[in-house]
């Protein structure tokens, strides 16, 4: 609507309940969330904002996984929030408290549903539902494989290692942890830090380039007036392509190219500037 009406254009509308609810009447007190009223819902029923708890135990609910709301929230999360307030609210999570005034059975049933003690055998826990120490492990896992941004010498990355050496390990299966600190460790190496770019394989027709009939040594004192326009057109685009390959996510949110305040790497103004750096250069022919 604001393509069309501008800034003046109104914001769409916000409900404080969603539009479907899973816990319904019938569900015991003690299973039900205790944040649910801090989030506010659009009219197709997608979480639109909320307080930083009620978003972390929406990302870590024991009865529903919103897999469209987990992948937003991990990938920009850092424009709202610390990746060290964001690790300790899960680490809460992962501790979760029971409730007051259970009964043994009430306890129990907890537990099992929501905060998941391992049971003595693994083949007598139930499956139907993923309680929430469950969802603490894999929403650190996506983090980590899938939207971390830092750099390998980023202290975080050694404060989730010793979590998941420690409580993590005793709290669930070796494999569980060992797996997730396997994650954490890739984001430890240097070499995993390079950004992906696209390549292109080697082609048996690439045309070979036009130089200029006299190329002055070391390339000095040429002119782009001396190169053929069309070689001209082919190694901006190869420059504009490399740079378009390094372009990340998190280089679009926010608008965080532009502003005083935009960071120098950031991939989006680095291609803005090659342009506007090529625009000067053939405007002084």
């Amino acid at each position: 609507m604001k393509k069309i009406f501008g800034d003046d254009a109104p914001s769409p509308p916000l409900i404080q309940k969603a539009p479907s609810i899973t816990t319904t009447q019938d569900t015991a007190w003690f299973l039900k969330h205790d944040l649910e009223d801090d989030l506010a819902y659009d009219v197709k029923g997608q979480v639109k904002g909320g307080t930083l708890d009620a978003l972390i135990e929406r990302l870590t609910r024991h009865d529903m996984m919103d897999s469209t709301f987990n992948q937003t929230f991990l990938l920009t999360f850092k424009s709202f929030t610390t990746e060290e307030e964001f690790f300790e609210k899960l680490i809460g999570r992962f501790n979760i408290p029971a409730p007051t005034g259970l009964s043994e059975q009430e306890m129990e049933t907890w537990k099992e549903k929501v905060q998941c003690t391992p049971p003595p055998s693994r083949h007598t826990l139930k499956l139907t539902l993923v309680p929430v120490r469950f969802r603490v492990l894999n929403t650190l896992k996506s983090w980590m494989n899938n939207f971390y941004t830092g750099t390998p010498d980023n202290p975080i990355l050694l404060t989730i290692k010793a979590w998941a050496e420690g409580p993590l390990r005793s709290a669930f299966p070796v494999a569980n942890s060992q797996s997730f600190v396997a994650s954490v460790d890739a984001q430890l190496k240097p070499q995993n830090h390079v950004s992906k770019v696209l390549t292109m394989t080697k082609q048996s027709n690439v045309p070979a380039p036009m130089l200029p009939k006299k190329l002055p040594r070391d390339g000095k004192g040429l002119k782009i007036l001396d190169v053929h326009p069309m070689e001209i057109t082919r190694q901006i685009t190869i420059q504009q392509m490399s740079l378009y390959g390094r372009i990340k996510v998190v280089d679009c949110l926010d608008k965080a190219w532009s502003g005083d305040k935009a960071s120098a790497d950031n991939n989006i103004k680095k291609m803005i500037h090659h342009a506007n750096k090529v625009q000067v250069a053939l405007g002084s022919c």
